[in-house]
């Protein structure tokens, strides 16, 4: 008697739960029809389908009423396992494991910014003027042939400046995995070389006048070393209106700011 109450329970439980799973099924984004939007056949390509969400403003990752940058959903593409709606994939389906280390570390956080489309914005108007000034360039990665490389993170933070809403923090002490060393683990460490505070202090009391310099973006303007320049790799999308669009790798010509040697060769250049 009690098997039977409990296959009775089980039962019940199953029926609910397909029930629950059928109540999910509304009118279909792409052509209105009552299925899944990546079950739908009438509109199955997902460039088309990409179009039709970007026409009516629909969330590229759960189809919501809003910006990407502001979806909470945690749900990921069931194929490729990336942020975005498994009906607009263009890749076969897989089982999230072979899934390229390069693409884990290329997640860009805006943080607690009040706009993330006008952060998105400032953002790439960012790195396009790093390109402009010989900062960064683009690279071709398609054929690297077992080349030695590192990828960094980066993500925006929030100024409270008028001329510079954000700026781009690169991550070089983050690690693929706590068995993994980050960039910064493999560069030189040495000891921080600063001016005495107490000799400038003093010094401006010798003189009737005293001048206070600062060079702008001073990193960026000592240049690095073209076979280092592949461990400083980073990406950022190629098309800022389409967070789904492909990723276009870029790299540092320059030394950058939030590298461990970098203070010390700073120091070098401008002693």
């Amino acid at each position: 008697m009690r098997n039977n109450t409990i296959l009775t329970i089980v039962r019940k439980h199953s029926e609910l739960k397909k029930e629950s799973h059928d109540d999910k099924k509304r009118p279909c984004i792409y052509c209105t029809g009552v299925h899944f939007p990546e079950d739908c056949t009438i509109i199955s390509d997902w460039n088309e389908r990409h179009n039709i969400l970007k026409q009516k403003k629909k969330c590229f990752n759960c189809l919501g009423n809003h910006g990407v940058l502001e979806c909470k959903s945690r749900n990921r593409c069931k194929k490729c396992n990336k942020k975005h709606h498994t009906s607009i994939c263009g890749e076969q389906a897989t089982d999230g494991k072979g899934q390229d280390s390069k693409e884990k570390s290329t997640s860009v956080s805006f943080g607690k910014t009040e706009e993330p489309e006008t952060a998105v914005i400032k953002y790439s108007e960012i790195i396009e003027d790093q390109m402009k000034r010989g900062f960064i360039e683009k690279v071709n990665d398609k054929n690297d042939n077992g080349k030695s490389t590192h990828y960094i993170p980066h993500h925006a933070v929030k100024k409270d400046s008028t001329t510079t809403p954000i700026r781009i923090v690169y991550d070089c002490s983050c690690k693929k995995s706590p068995d993994h060393a980050s960039l910064n683990d493999c560069l030189m460490s040495t000891p921080p070389d600063l001016n005495d505070l107490t000799k400038i202090l003093m010094g401006f009391r010798t003189k009737k006048y005293a001048i206070s310099t600062d060079i702008e973006k001073a990193f960026l303007h000592i240049g690095l070393d073209e076979k280092d320049r592949d461990f400083t790799r980073f990406f950022w999308l190629s098309d800022t209106d389409n967070p789904s669009s492909t990723l276009t790798t870029y790299r540092f010509k320059s030394i950058l700011f939030g590298a461990t040697s970098s203070p010390f060769i700073l120091k070098c250049n401008t002693a």
